[in-house]
């Protein structure tokens, strides 16, 4: 992806936040309890997401494979690939993912 257009995407849900608080509407914070887990395709961050999630946690968990996303989110985990060493991908993943959490 080019960085204009991340950086196009940042402007867009930048101004539309801007622009739900200068009509006077709340911007809503999450009291629920979120935790971002990196490297839960196997091993500590996966057993991490899991006994997070069983004690109530809302757990986004980034994996390196497509194929580790699908059994996290059979146990309600929200997951999606993102590899933290590529700052692309990480800032979409913020953006465009993480962001409805808030």
């Amino acid at each position: 992806m080019e960085p204009s257009l991340i950086i196009a995407v940042f402007l867009i849900l930048l101004t539309g936040l801007f622009l739900k608080l200068r009509k006077g509407a709340k911007v809503p914070i999450s009291r629920k309890k979120v935790v971002i887990i990196t490297g839960c395709d196997s091993g500590f961050g996966y057993e991490m997401s899991i006994k997070l999630r069983a004690l109530g946690f809302t757990i986004i968990s980034c994996v390196l494979n497509e194929e580790s996303v699908r059994p996290l989110e059979e146990k309600g985990i929200f997951a999606k690939k993102c590899d933290v060493r590529n700052e692309e991908e990480v800032f979409i993943f913020d953006f465009l993912y993480v962001i409805r959490f808030i």
